[in-house]
């Protein structure tokens, strides 16, 4: 399959990938392209800000707790 330059699929059934072909160029032209739309930074900073507080839980061991005390 890789000498030949074909997709994996092309093993099983040439008419699929065929089929496929045509629908992905249908879709090609019937959708229409849209501008990304960025984020607002200070949304973005407050969900990272947020995310992190207690992500990761502290845990006492007892040594530790008679070392402090």
């Amino acid at each position: 399959i890789i000498e030949a330059g074909k997709a994996p699929e092309a093993a099983a059934s040439t008419s699929a990938v065929q089929d496929k072909a045509a629908v992905e160029s249908e879709l090609l032209q019937e959708v229409k392209a849209v501008p990304a739309v960025g984020e607002d930074k200070s949304k973005t900073e407050e969900v990272k800000t947020d995310s992190a507080v207690g992500a990761a839980p502290v845990l006492v061991t007892e040594e530790v707790k008679q070392d402090a005390a």
